[in-house]
């Protein structure tokens, strides 16, 4: 499964771009792949997109262990941010860092959901 990570808001910068990408390499998650994706400029853009940040590849099975650690990272670097994983192209999970509940069963919940009518498609 290819999904794609983006960060959007105040906080979406290099910086914070990087602190996630180690910090999901830290995970190590089984059958994880990530790598950062180059997305050429728009006409009117200076350089590429600064949202994107990794192009990631893994059974459906890390997808779970994927969310349960950008919620963590969330709690433990409090960016403002929204981080968003498009599952496939009408699919994706958000989480938002200024609404973020304390436990990441919710949001876990909503990722198997997902990934259940991924399966069924």
């Amino acid at each position: 499964m290819d999904l794609e990570i983006k960060l959007e808001g105040h906080d979406a910068t290099e910086r914070t771009l990087y602190s996630l990408q180690d910090w999901i390499k830290q995970e190590r998650i089984s059958g994880l792949s990530a790598r950062r994706k180059s997305i050429p400029p728009q006409d009117d853009e200076m350089g590429g997109d600064p949202v994107t940040i990794l192009s990631v590849v893994l059974a459906s099975a890390a997808v779970v262990e994927l969310v349960k650690s950008i919620h963590v990272w969330i709690q433990n670097t409090r960016p403002k941010v929204k981080v968003r994983i498009q599952l496939t192209e009408s699919k994706f999970i958000e989480v938002e860092s200024e609404n973020l509940p304390a436990d990441p069963q919710h949001l876990i919940d909503k990722t198997l959901e997902k990934l259940k009518e991924i399966e069924e498609d």
